[in-house]
């Protein structure tokens, strides 16, 4: 009987661990990718031939460790803008309206 309810008590230390530890976790722990002497001088987004969204978006994303592409954007700005959502862990819209998620690592 004192083994069973003490290995419930072990069990129920490491769910309230787990969940501290999950809970600490950024959403995403992402940066701009991408060498910082590219086409725009700005890390991470790059200057494609488009007439309408020029500016493509690239960031290093740690949890999936993967690099991300968050789409083409009309300015800088507006791609910086879209760094700093994601890196913070919101979702982002495209200047094509694409919207991306923040997606977690297994």
């Amino acid at each position: 009987m004192n083994l069973e309810l003490r290995l419930i008590e072990l069990l129920s230390e490491v769910i309230k661990v787990t969940q501290q530890l999950t809970a600490a976790v950024k959403p995403a722990e992402a940066r701009p990718h991408g060498p910082s002497n590219c086409s725009t001088g700005h890390r991470g987004i790059f200057k494609q031939q488009s007439k309408y969204n020029p500016y493509r978006v690239y960031v290093w994303d740690k949890g999936l460790q993967k690099t991300v592409s968050l789409g083409v954007h009309t300015s800088i700005a507006k791609a910086k803008k879209a760094q700093k959502e994601y890196t913070n862990g919101k979702q982002v819209r495209a200047g094509n309206g694409r919207v991306f998620q923040i997606v977690k690592a297994a």
